[in-house]
């Protein structure tokens, strides 16, 4: 088990995560340029504070609290879109996949699902974690849509004790405090699914 967990070349069907550098900034910032990208995220990267947002990436990478990655599209080999791990803790074996973003002309295909099975092997299979997490909004419905369909039922077992991944969610007032629901995943002992908790 690696004591710093950093981004590597990750590839999976039709995409590749390469660890975020400086050559990514243009190709990223052209995609980020949809306001409906930032609409739940805390650090929105439109016009000129996409340059806020990727230095703070870079910085970022350099502790050992989170590695993020580009996400480009083989077929055209554009970038669409930026994923990470955070709140990294090596020494227990954890880690959040999260501030996770895509351009909307990716949305609900191939590119999400391919990028967090990606990233949920590289930490499993390569850096043995016991334990990764899914973060979103509570309000964030389209977040909470895209880890339904990453398949809990045949990818991943629900624990019986465990309410189910993808229940329907209330809409938060405006002005109420603002919730999370993550979703925890380990390894399933002699068996090759994930078992996730949702809480």
């Amino acid at each position: 088990m690696p004591t710093d967990i950093k981004a590597i070349v990750l590839d999976a069907p039709g995409v590749r995560l390469e660890p975020l550098a400086e050559i990514h900034r243009e190709g990223l910032r052209r995609a980020a340029q949809a306001p409906a990208i930032w609409a739940h995220m805390p650090t929105p990267a439109l016009g000129e504070r996409f340059d806020v947002w990727f230095d703070g990436s870079l910085r970022a990478c350099e502790t050992p609290l989170e590695t993020a990655w580009a996400v480009r599209t083989l077929d055209d080999k554009a970038l669409v879109g930026s994923t990470r791990y955070l709140n990294i803790e090596a020494a227990h074996k954890r880690v959040e996949i999260g501030h996770t973003w895509y351009n909307p002309a990716v949305w609900a295909g191939q590119v999400n699902p391919a990028c967090k099975f990606a990233l949920l092997h590289y930490g499993f299979e390569t850096l043995g974690l016991n334990r990764i997490e899914l973060k979103t909004d509570i309000a964030n419905t389209r977040s909470q849509a895209a880890i339904a369909r990453l398949g809990p039922p045949s990818a991943m077992a629900c624990s019986p004790a465990s309410p189910p991944i993808n229940p329907p969610l209330p809409r938060k007032p405006p002005d109420a405090p603002v919730d999370r629901r993550r979703l925890r995943l380990r390894p399933v002992q002699g068996q090759s699914r994930l078992r996730g908790r949702a809480f």
